[in-house]
């Protein structure tokens, strides 16, 4: 039976908390479904529905990728929403920038395009998504614009592994497992390179 894969970086707790403490009156708007804080992630990497063979194919090039990377911090960087605040379809928290982070997810969309998975066409763009404009309801974006300037979404932590989650479907929304965490071991940030 299929399952739905994607790899992703999941923030500890502590700074899952902060984030819904820090959205808190952002989340009281109309029109969005909002992703429980508990379930916050950076998305890496959406793979669907695969067999459970190809699953361990992802696992076994997901170690091996992350085993090249040293642990590195990644930092919060404000609320906005794509396509923008004036037109929401996904309303998200930002990261600054991190080079780490952008050669980390670049190996792992390589590694997978070597298993048969298709590259993803648009350039990665590192966030976490809060919420998602439900079909047919309307969200104020002005006001969307405003609480979301005043949101205090800051802070960082040190990314140590990756996962291969699972998603589970259900009437009140998805439900995410971690199948494989995938430490990042390597020396290669303390090497320079």
């Amino acid at each position: 039976m299929p399952v739905r894969l994607f790899v992703a970086i999941n923030p500890p707790g502590a700074v899952r908390e902060r984030i819904g403490a820090g959205t808190a009156e952002l989340r009281r708007l109309d029109g969005v479904r909002w992703v429980d804080p508990g379930a916050l992630h950076i998305t890496l990497k959406f793979i669907g529905a695969s067999e459970e063979g190809r699953a361990d194919q992802v696992s076994a090039s997901l170690r091996r990728v992350a085993a090249g990377h040293a642990p590195f911090d990644v930092e919060l960087s404000g609320v906005g929403a794509f396509p923008s605040l004036r037109r929401p379809r996904v309303v998200w928290v930002g990261m600054g920038p991190s080079p780490e982070l952008a050669r980390l997810q670049g190996e792992i969309e390589a590694a997978l395009e070597e298993l048969g998975i298709e590259r993803e066409e648009r350039g990665f763009s590192a966030h976490i998504t809060l919420g998602r404009a439900r079909r047919g309801s309307a969200v104020d974006a002005q006001r969307l614009e405003s609480v979301a300037k005043r949101a205090a979404i800051r802070g960082s932590w040190r990314v140590e592994s990756v996962d291969l989650m699972q998603s589970r479907l259900r009437p009140t929304g998805a439900v995410y497992e971690v199948r494989e965490s995938a430490s990042l071991a390597g020396c290669r940030a303390a090497a320079g390179g």
